[in-house]
């Protein structure tokens, strides 16, 4: 068996756990540095948005962790070829999308802070709550 659906599946829950950091945090944040924002339906369509993406990451993520142990389907198989995708288009919107590379220059012109936060936001945290969750969850319980 291959450990590249293992791979995708960690990859797909750490995804969801970054968008529904994003539900949280964005309009916290938002509102926190601009308070007299009065567009909320756009915080709240973001809100929307990013949590139908955690989601669909978390299914995704879930469906090929029953593939790899052994609840192989036709259909779970087809599910972890659009999770591999999945997993990659959001890397490839940002090669083609200037106003993202543009965000992504201007953070690497900062100093070093903000590149070490994101990397702590981004990286470690999601990374932090899947071991948590594989101690908590990933005990046999034998009576």
């Amino acid at each position: 068996m291959s450990r590249l659906p293992v791979i995708a599946s960690y990859l797909c829950f750490m995804m969801a756990i970054i968008n529904f950091m994003a539900t949280i945090l964005y309009p916290i944040a938002k509102f926190y540095l601009n308070p007299d924002a009065t567009d909320y339906s756009m915080v709240i369509w973001t809100m929307i948005v990013t949590f139908v993406m955690g989601s669909t990451y978390l299914l995704f993520g879930y469906s090929t962790v029953s593939f790899t142990r052994g609840l192989s389907l036709k259909s779970q198989r087809l599910i972890v070829y659009l999770a591999y995708v999945y997993i990659m288009l959001p890397f490839i919107l940002a090669i083609f999308n200037t106003q993202q590379q543009a965000i992504f220059a201007e953070i690497g012109k900062q100093s070093f802070p903000i590149i070490l936060g994101f990397l702590l936001v981004f990286l470690v945290f999601p990374t932090m709550v899947i071991i948590a969750f594989r101690k908590k969850f990933g005990k046999k319980n034998t009576l």
